[in-house]
């Protein structure tokens, strides 16, 4: 962060930043979707449990430039106040909200949001109540009802519908998530979902159940092993295993079919009890709260908006718990690699003091 500081200063380099950022993660989502026929949760998702591109995990990476293109987009219009940056922040954050309700996953949507309020809340040293509350009841009214049924239109038992067809479909099922049921109705339902989401003691219970009296521990030297497959990338290793962890987690352990394509977590907590026990697992939770604490030292987004891009690439990974331990550390050099682009994309060189 300091040599970073030395070299880049905090003014955006004009605008054309924001556009370019979000451009470069368009061209890397749309050419995974060209090459795996997949979008997101709509697609043939049964081919990506028995064949990978070459280049997915790579254009997966830099598609996470689009939501920093939309944190320019807010740096420009809360921090540096330009006038004209609305223009952009709006046509931006509302494409990244429709490009995450099309692929039918609801955390593009809050990502989303967190590239907008973490700007606002540094201009303003606090989040404005009023945009907070009303982002939130459009989350619960509208993007969880409509991710649901879209999720249930576009695959509909052994048919899964093509991401055009997907497309199509959208219209008419934002049109009866918005008029088809009472805000009441809906706020109640979206919560129950909500509760019954983040709750990740499942996975864990089950886990502790059966491991290691109907499943044997997996070997300790896995931990090492898997990371450092996963930061190889696929286009020097062709032969790689498939990271199928969740997949392969939801049949082992829930008796789930090979035919229920679903990635069932098994947390981080779970993850590492796998792997011998309660020992693996306390010293690998002591060490992620050790990289936490560190990150939350470094991360001063008032004092450096360097640290805005990294706050948003990590987001997903620490809040959700959801991924397994070898993905967490192979995703390190990747994101740092992403966030040293966006850096260098975004920001001049610093002015000699």
């Amino acid at each position: 962060m300091r040599a970073l500081s030395r070299r880049f200063g905090d003014q955006v380099r004009g605008p054309a930043v924001p556009w370019i950022l979000y451009a470069i993660g368009i061209a890397a989502r749309l050419d995974n979707i060209a090459t795996t026929g997949v979008f997101g949760y709509v697609g043939n998702i049964s081919s990506t449990v028995t064949t990978a591109s070459s280049f997915g995990g790579i254009l997966g990476t830099v598609s996470q430039c689009a939501p920093l293109g939309v944190a320019v987009a807010a740096m420009r219009v809360f921090i540096e106040r330009r006038r004209h940056g609305w223009i952009t922040l709006v046509i931006l954050f509302s494409a990244e909200v429709a490009f995450g309700a099309l692929s039918g996953y609801k955390g593009t949507f809050i990502t989303a949001a967190l590239a907008v309020a973490i700007p606002l809340s540094v201009s303003r040293q606090r989040l404005p109540k009023i945009p907070l509350i009303l982002g939130t009841l459009a989350f619960l009214l509208v993007v969880i009802p409509f991710n649901g049924t879209y999720r249930s239109v576009v695959r509909q038992g052994p048919v899964t519908l093509t991401p055009g067809q997907a497309m199509s479909a959208a219209p008419e099922i934002l049109r009866q998530t918005v008029t088809g049921s009472s805000p009441t109705s809906a706020l109640s339902t979206s919560v129950t979902y909500m509760l019954q989401r983040i709750r990740e003691i499942d996975s864990v219970a089950i886990i502790v159940q059966r491991t290691p009296q109907q499943i044997s521990f997996r070997s300790p030297l896995q931990l090492i092993d898997e990371p450092l497959a996963g930061i190889v990338p696929r286009l020097l290793w062709p032969g790689k295993p498939l990271n199928l962890t969740g997949y392969e987690f939801n049949q082992e352990y829930f008796d789930g079919p090979a035919t229920e394509y679903t990635s069932t977590p098994d947390t981080f907590v779970g993850g590492l009890y796998l792997y011998g026990g309660w020992l693996p697992m306390l010293a690998g939770m002591f060490m992620l709260g050790c990289a936490v604490r560190l990150l939350d030292d470094q991360l001063d987004v008032r004092a450096n908006p360097h640290g805005i891009f990294l706050v948003l690439l990590v987001f997903p990974l620490l809040v959700t718990g959801e991924n397994d331990w070898g993905s967490v550390l192979s995703s390190i050099p990747a994101t740092a690699a992403v966030w040293l682009l966006a850096i260098v994309v975004t920001f001049g060189r610093a002015r000699p003091e």
